[in-house]
């Protein structure tokens, strides 16, 4: 029985666990000793009167009686020891053992508190090990001096097939089999007599097949001194051999592949000495084995390159990284081939840098790509067209600057985004189905829309969508759009008449004048005659180009109605008689490709004249000869009406004008009848190509939306 004498108090303090006395019903604690006020870092008044919840931090996982039941098995069988956890005053939770016991009174309880932490982590790494040696993925095995096993692991049992977990007592003879036995014998031997072994061998098994063990064994020490036990590792490292044999023949295979390269192979040390090289060198260089021996890196380059090359090899060698670079391949005869070299360093057996390894490719062909590319990346940035690449699922990659000028929308704005972000809720959801349907199958989709830009305006364009691919496979959709709306035609006028009236109606009255003063001063009737000439040629160019002004606007405003459609030879006729004074020298000749009749709008009409008069008035033959060829491609619904010439061709830069929709001072047309043309195109939702060659004569294509009712008639 523990008293309030110091006599009890010394006896407390002096044990080693710690000690804490407390009443068996209100659980509050009478003493505590030195050793348990250490455990849990409270001062001991802080503590005596307190409830022992105070440092009562649960049971372990493991633990499922609850603390009332402990105080009853107390109570019954005089003791209970049992795990749980307390928390100091600095909230460490401390993993302790604690022995309960009743005082003779019954009313007090005393528990002997021991911190067992070290031999929990101690419980946890025997966990671990036992986890890792189990899981090993080579086979371990512990066995005794006189040949008996102490354990071995799930890999060990498993290859020797025993089905017991458990192998401790079993001997050698037990476990392995007699032809197995045999051929470990001489590694056996050494590993019972408690040598180290670390050691390959090679086995051919029962089917006949190599099989490699890497096998290593060491002595049990304890406290620094030998047991009869040792411990044994068997891995099979046959796939390791194997590769190693693999890696032999690869590098005799990559030798003889390096020879065949089109591309140079190089390796030099590093003092820049040439030590290695395949067959291309000697043969793109021309340079023999005894000239290429005393040749550096940057001898095979102009001069102009070496400073460069010296910097890449410096890289390479001092700083260990890869690097690329191109330059000029210098031969002995003074060629120079565009030429990508890249280099990396080479290790020596101690990891330091030995050289520096690489290979050299001709890129004649690709620069010549990359030139192509950069060219057609120019047109796309420069046409007039509104162009759009998506990838496969329909996201925007890149817009061109027309098709930022006729959305509103920047590049960065669409980048990412779908197609959807400029749709004008004009067209049906079947409308867009059968148009991405149709180019996920590889075809072109060819048609008007209705679209609408940022600031909510919307406008017609003829639209032409088609698959990209390469290889076969596609790489995404490219879209071409061409606006076709009234406002586009209405600006195209306006940038006309602000030419005419600048330049042509200019140049004509400054003519006008100057004939008309020449008039007033001249006394000659012959020369007076001259001059009246002179100025009713030009007021019959005036009178012309108002008419021509007045034809544009009315066609402008006609564009919006319900087109008529007519067929297009009775088109041609009707035009063919109305230039019949221009035609009487000339060959006319009408061919039309469809084998049903095909139906085009009225409004061509005046298109189809000017370009025919335009063929027969600037011919430079004595017979001028003109062509009018109509094809109808079904599939997309368009007829494409050609006009061919044997004149002199229209210029470059009058297509490139109309192409892009606008005049400039420095490059604009002389008159408005190809406008008139394109006006009337636009507004029809076709197109109109103009072909430029070195050849005589010109070639104009108008193409225009078929008639849908008469493609259902002729269908």
């Amino acid at each position: 029985m523990i008293t309030q004498s110091s006599d009890s108090s010394t006896i407390l303090n002096s044990i080693a666990d710690g000690v804490v006395v407390r009443d068996a019903e209100t659980w509050t604690i009478e003493r505590v000793n030195d050793a348990f006020c250490e455990m849990v870092e409270y001062e001991r008044q802080a503590l005596i009167g307190t409830n022992v919840g105070k440092i009562n931090a649960g049971p372990p996982p493991e633990e499922t009686d609850s603390p009332e039941e402990l105080i009853h098995q107390a109570r019954i069988e005089g003791s209970v020891t049992f795990e749980w956890h307390i928390e100091t005053k600095t909230q460490e939770i401390l993993p302790v053992e604690i022995h309960l016991s009743f005082l003779d009174d019954e009313e007090r309880l005393v528990a002997t508190v021991r911190e067992i932490q070290a031999r929990k982590r101690h419980q946890q790494r025997l966990k671990r090990y036992k986890r890792l040696v189990e899981q090993a993925p080579g086979m371990m095995a512990a066995l005794k001096t006189d040949r008996t096993f102490l354990f071995a692991n799930e890999k060990f049992r498993q290859t020797h097939d025993i089905s017991d977990q458990s192998v401790a007592g079993l001997t050698v003879e037990d476990v392995l089999s007699t032809e197995r036995k045999e051929k470990l014998q001489p590694v056996l031997d050494s590993v019972l007599a408690g040598d180290t072994v670390n050691r390959t061998i090679q086995i051919t098994t029962q089917e006949g097949n190599e099989r490699w063990y890497h096998i290593q064994s060491y002595p049990l020490e304890h406290r620094g001194e030998r047991v009869d036990s040792v411990v044994v590792t068997i891995d099979d490292v046959t796939d390791q051999e194997r590769h190693r044999q693999t890696v032999r023949n690869q590098q005799a295979f990559i030798q003889s592949t390096f020879d065949a390269l089109e591309d140079v192979f190089y390796v030099f040390d590093t003092e820049g000495t040439l030590v290695e090289y395949n067959d291309r060198l000697p043969e793109v260089t021309g340079y023999d084995s005894d000239e290429l021996a005393d040749m550096h890196p940057w001898d095979f380059f102009p001069p102009d390159e070496r400073t460069q090359i010296k910097h890449v090899v410096s890289k390479v060698l001092h700083n260990g990284s890869d690097e690329r670079t191109d330059g000029h391949l210098l031969t002995s005869s003074g060629t120079s081939i565009p030429y990508e070299f890249s280099g990396a360093p080479y290790y020596d057996g101690h990891g330091e840098v030995a050289g520096l390894v690489g290979i050299g490719r001709d890129i004649t062909e690709r620069q010549e790509r990359e030139r192509e590319l950069t060219r057609f990346k120019e047109a796309i940035e420069q046409t007039g067209h509104a162009v759009c690449f998506t990838d496969t699922e329909g996201i925007i990659k890149y817009v061109n600057p027309a098709f930022e000028d006729l959305t509103e929308y920047s590049r960065d704005e669409v980048r990412g985004e779908s197609p959807s972000i400029i749709q004008s809720g004009e067209h049906g959801d079947e409308f867009y189905h059968d148009l991405w349907e149709t180019i996920t199958d590889g075809q072109v989709w060819e048609g008007t829309i209705i679209d609408q830009r940022k600031s909510g305006t919307q406008y017609r364009a003829h639209q032409t969508i088609a698959p990209v691919t390469h290889e076969g496979s596609t790489l995404g959709f490219v879209s071409v759009q061409n606006e076709i709306t009234d406002e586009k035609l209405r600006k195209e006028h306006i940038s006309v008449m602000s030419r005419i009236l600048r330049h042509n109606l200019r140049n004509y009255l400054n003519i006008i004048y100057v004939h008309a003063q020449q008039l007033q001063h001249s006394q000659s009737e012959d020369i007076q005659q001259s001059h009246v000439q002179k100025i009713i040629e030009q007021a019959e160019k005036l009178e012309s180009l108002s008419e021509k002004i007045r034809a544009g606007r009315k066609i402008l405003e006609q564009l919006s109605s319900p087109f008529d459609t007519v067929p297009v030879s009775e088109l041609y006729e009707d035009v063919v008689t109305s230039v019949d004074e221009e035609a009487l020298d000339a060959t006319i000749t009408f061919k039309n490709l469809s084998e049903e009749p095909v139906y085009v709008a009225e409004q061509l009409k005046p298109a189809l004249r000017e370009l025919l008069e335009n063929a027969l008035r600037h011919s430079e033959n004595g017979a001028p000869s003109v062509t009018v060829q109509v094809q109808v491609a079904t599939e997309t619904e368009r007829v494409g009406i050609t006009i061919a010439d044997n004149g002199p061709g229209i210029p470059k830069s009058i297509s490139e004008t109309l192409q892009q929709g606008r005049e400039t001072d420095l490059q604009h047309l002389t008159g408005v009848g190809l406008w008139i043309v394109r006006w009337i195109v636009t507004g029809l939702g076709g197109t109109l190509e103009i072909e430029t060659s070195d050849v005589p004569g010109s070639r104009v294509t108008l193409t225009t939306p078929l008639d849908p009712s008469q493609i259902v008639e002729n269908q």
